[in-house]
């Protein structure tokens, strides 16, 4: 559908400064109230122009109570006899927003008519989006810890399991995941509180580096198989089509962005991680001759095919006594078996303490009691005294050396359980992909921590101004 331009407004006295494009000032009517447009922001997935905006009710009073993020907003603004298909889409995205309330779900403010204009209000500066964090706070230029982005994909999944309900979402990226300043929680943009900033923005967080393709078009270039294969047809698009852009969006929080020169690069990557079922450590080199082919990978997934229908006809032989009878030999195999393992690492786990008791205890002689206090010392003020002494003695540089990689080794690596789930996430086979519910219980999720925790983190050491990217 060929794009139409968007209304320019004509000078007036409020203009700021007529003679520069995108710095006209104009004015929208709400009743009684106005919104003063102030600058152009960026563009809507409807297609609609967004503005930042300031509120000037008539009521002057409303400041009395009315804080910073309510007067500065973002607004979406779309011309019924200009650009019809745009005021469709627009209302149907504000319509689309309002059905999925939910806490992990972005909210437009208000929604008005002025002159044959639909605008939505959106939030501003009480929301900071992931990607951005990323981007303005040098620590994180590397990813976010692995703690911190388990709980952002938890609550971005319980947000996208609410749109699931009704449709699939198209374009869940770390700039869609917003953190929320007022309600302190993790929301996910979706229909009118969704948009695109300038690219003039997004060029100096992408980076002096124009070979990689764009962070902001990740959605598009790292599409799932069956939407980009289509051409980005609307009716390939489904809800696991969702679930393969979470772990593109896992991808970005882990390593801090994703540095591709095409797409064919990313799918190598994909392929090495279903492969190793494992993320690769940062600063580690992949040896990409591991990656096979794609008809080997599909070869590999219809023999897992296959097992499931073999396995599920074995179920039924389960049934039969002979399965039973085997069934029984074998738990007593295994119940001998484990009594022998856990007699075993019984034993290892007393020679272990006697080892460490005999090197205390050799430690603990070499330290001198004083004559005066070694009298009239009881046996647990001894041993309390010999800690404190065994406390002081420095360790030597070589092991402070290695404690201090180790603990660098530590922050650079992910754990089994994320890498399993992006796996997982990122399947080829739109049907070997969880759903919403099924992710939310993965194993990765299990332990994860509360979004106070995410923000004591992540949120407070972001130093830059907050913009809605």
């Amino acid at each position: 559908m060929p794009t139409e331009e968007i209304e320019e407004v004509p000078p007036s006295p409020l203009t700021t400064n007529a003679s520069e494009d995108k710095e006209e000032v104009t004015l929208l009517q709400d009743g009684p109230d106005f919104y003063k447009l102030t600058a152009h922001t960026g563009t809507a997935p409807s297609g609609a122009t967004v503005y930042e905006a300031t509120f000037m009710p008539e009521d002057t009073s409303v400041f009395d109570h009315a804080g910073p993020n309510d007067v500065f907003v973002a607004l979406q603004m779309a011309h019924d006899a200009v650009q019809p298909h745009k005021f469709n889409n627009l209302v149907i995205d504000a319509m689309r927003n309002k059905r999925c309330r939910h806490t992990n779900i972005l909210p437009i403010k208000h929604m008005f008519d002025s002159g044959g204009r639909a605008c939505v209000v959106m939030p501003l500066n009480e929301v900071q989006s992931l990607r951005y964090i990323i981007a303005s706070t040098p620590i994180f230029r590397q990813g976010f810890p692995e703690d911190c982005i388990a709980i952002a994909l938890r609550e971005t999944i319980y947000g996208l399991g609410r749109v699931h309900k009704y449709s699939a979402h198209k374009k869940v990226t770390t700039g869609e995941i917003f953190f929320h300043l007022d309600d302190h929680r993790i929301k996910l943009a979706y229909g009118g509180s969704s948009f695109d900033r300038n690219c003039e923005i997004e060029a100096t967080l992408q980076g002096s580096n124009s070979t990689r393709l764009p962070i902001w078009s990740v959605h598009q270039w790292g599409a799932a198989p069956e939407v980009y294969d289509s051409g980005h047809d609307p009716t390939r698009y489904i809800r696991k089509s969702d679930i393969w852009l979470l772990g593109i969006s896992a991808l970005e929080l882990a390593y801090g962005g994703l540095e591709f020169g095409e797409r064919e690069d990313l799918l190598r990557f994909i392929n090495w991680i279903r492969i190793e079922k494992r993320l690769p450590n940062k600063g580690e080199e992949i040896d990409f001759s591991l990656v096979k082919d794609e008809a080997v990978e599909k070869e590999k997934e219809r023999d897992l095919r296959r097992y499931k229908k073999v396995d599920n006809l074995d179920k039924k032989l389960k049934q039969t006594v002979r399965i039973m009878k085997v069934r029984y030999m074998i738990a007593k195999i295994q119940k001998k078996h484990y009594k022998i393992k856990e007699y075993n690492e019984e034993k290892e786990k007393k020679n272990k303490w006697r080892k460490v008791k005999n090197y205390l205890k050799r430690k603990a002689d070499m330290i001198p009691v004083p004559e005066s206090i070694k009298s009239g010392m009881k046996k647990e003020k001894a041993k309390s005294y010999l800690k404190r002494k065994a406390d002081m003695i420095p360790l030597p540089e070589s092991i402070k050396l290695r404690m201090k990689k180790k603990k660098e080794k530590k922050l650079n690596c992910f754990t089994k359980e994320f890498g399993k789930m992006v796996a997982l996430c990122l399947a080829e086979d739109p049907d070997m992909r969880p759903d919403c519910w099924d992710l939310v219980h993965h194993k990765f999720f299990k332990k994860s921590r509360t979004v106070t925790y995410f923000e004591d983190v992540v949120v407070k050491k972001a130093r830059e101004p907050v913009w809605y990217y």
